[in-house]
């Protein structure tokens, strides 16, 4: 009978402990969805809209990881399950890899180049493959609200003006690119095109505008 006792009070803070864990891991894939559906649930109304090309999207690209040092990505990465820390619908801003720039579901690589300079990449982001996908397109203005039309001409990693259109600093890898500026960018092969307005860059960080122009 003691035997018995004694074994039931083993058990049972191991038991707990597995409740307390279980519990643990409910909370946090709770908070994870939450914070998912915030993101996810922004009001349509809130976001500016463009004269003739209608919403203007927000996004942002880092160039080094953000996740690493952030406590929130830190803590959920610790106690949630690898598979939901690894899945699609966990928030890229908790995961400990580099971010793109995410134009409604298509990413376009940037990296830091300097005070207020950077790159934007030819190459698919998606499979981080140096396979050239993007093609770019120059324009004048400054303010995003007074683009009025599209370019017909994109040029793409190999065309031999990209030089003469970007400066002799891009390269088959991509072109330089400086805040405050306006370009247009399209997938090889693609009718979609996304007016980009480079809005601010902060150290390692591009805060980007844009507008989603489909056929």
């Amino acid at each position: 009978m003691w035997f018995d006792i004694v074994c039931h009070m083993e058990a049972e803070p191991k038991d707990q402990r597995r409740i307390d864990q279980r519990r643990l891991v409910v909370v946090v894939t709770a908070v994870c969805a939450l914070l998912l559906l915030i993101g996810l649930i922004t009001p349509r109304g809130a976001r500016p809209s463009h004269p003739v090309f209608g919403t203007v999207y927000e996004t942002s690209a880092f160039d080094l990881n953000e996740a690493r040092s952030d406590p929130i990505g830190i803590f959920l990465r610790k106690h949630l399950p690898r598979r939901i820390v690894q899945s699609p619908g966990f928030p890229s801003r908790f995961k400990d890899q580099p971010r793109f720039m995410d134009l409604n579901g298509v990413q376009l690589e940037w990296s830091i180049g300097g005070t207020n300079t950077g790159w934007l990449y030819f190459w698919d982001a998606d499979t981080r493959r140096s396979v050239p996908v993007w093609e770019f397109a120059p324009c004048s203005e400054t303010n995003l609200l007074r683009v009025s039309a599209v370019p017909s001409d994109f040029f793409g990693s190999s065309d031999v003006r990209r030089a003469e259109v970007f400066g002799d600093t891009s390269s088959t890898n991509g072109i330089k690119v400086a805040a405050g500026q306006i370009l247009f960018a399209r997938r090889t092969g693609g009718s979609t095109i996304y007016i980009l307005k480079l809005k601010q860059q902060a150290e390692n960080r591009l805060l980007v505008d844009y507008c989603v122009v489909s056929p």
